[in-house]
């Protein structure tokens, strides 16, 4: 019953709506953590409402239970799901109401620490979130550490660390993805270890994607972390070269970069006849990050 309710209420009313009020109470019960054995599966379906329909008047009172969701210790299903309800509610709200100072060091370390890399991918969501409105400062300034190690985890598959979440043996890239990106909204990286991972992992990007793959699904994936490297590590050396020649390994991996995305524009190999790869598309990505590196 409860769940046909959530469902009606998402699918028929809006935010805005007089009976909201109504149900805001209900909503507001079922966010609490209770030691009902019901209570997890209540937060997962009051959580999905909010995601999809919003909080409209009620998001400064309600952003607070969805955050204690999220940072307690809650069943990691509730977790992602609080994950992705904030992403939502910052969106909507660019910013206003989600408190991220409050909460930067709790989600930081969730993503340090988790095993499961679903509550990870979705928990990275959020973090990018945070750095689009301009959360960069205060406990997010270890955000690139942090998402350089996970970036370093998954990429490598550390104790298999991606397992069960792998594309086309690739771990987990839309979490690669979410990683790199987020470490463009960033300084480069000083510390030694961090940054001996960060070139480790665009290394083994850069040199070993292989564009002579035939299955179209695997192509996209590879070249959708490929590009995304490549931009990161423009993004490292567009900032002026740190003394003590630091920057000199990422200025060498640039070259090899350039030369990678040549093979894109003049390996005939890849011409009509590979039916299974779409060279127009592939090509128009080269250009267009060849013109970001120039």
């Amino acid at each position: 019953e409860k769940a046909c309710g959530y469902l009606a209420v998402t699918l028929l009313l809006d935010e805005e709506h007089e009976m909201m009020q109504l149900v805001i109470n209900s909503v507001r019960e079922d966010l609490r953590v209770k030691g009902d054995t019901l209570c997890a599966e209540h937060q997962c379906l009051a959580l999905a409402m909010l995601s999809n329909l919003g909080a409209g008047p009620f998001m400064e009172e309600l952003c607070p239970l969805v955050t204690q969701l999220l940072v307690n210790k809650s069943e990691d299903f509730v977790r992602k799901k609080a994950a992705l309800c904030l992403v939502n509610m910052n969106r909507s709200s660019n910013g206003e109401y989600v408190d991220g100072d409050d909460m930067a060091g709790d989600v930081l370390a969730l993503l340090d620490s988790s095993p499961n890399l679903g509550l990870c991918t979705s928990v990275m969501s959020l973090v990018l979130s945070m750095a689009a409105v301009g959360n960069r400062d205060g406990g997010w300034k270890e955000a690139p550490r942090v998402a350089t190690s996970l970036l370093h985890k998954t990429r490598m598959n550390e104790k298999a660390f991606a397992k069960g979440y792998t594309y086309f043996q690739l771990p987990a890239p839309w979490l690669q993805i979410k990683c790199m990106r987020l470490l463009q909204f960033y300084e480069p990286i000083d510390d030694a270890l961090s940054r001996k991972q960060l070139m480790g992992v665009l290394e083994d990007i850069i040199t070993g994607t292989d564009i002579s793959k035939k299955n179209q699904n695997k192509i996209n994936a590879l070249h959708a972390i490929f590009f995304e490297a490549i931009h990161l590590l423009n993004h490292i050396c567009s900032y002026d070269p740190p003394s003590h020649g630091s920057n000199a390994s990422a200025q060498a991996l640039q070259l090899k970069a350039v030369d990678h995305l040549g093979r894109f524009l003049t390996d005939q190999s890849l011409g009509p006849k590979n039916k299974n790869l779409k060279m127009a598309n592939v090509r128009y990505l080269a250009l267009d990050t060849m013109s970001r590196l120039a």
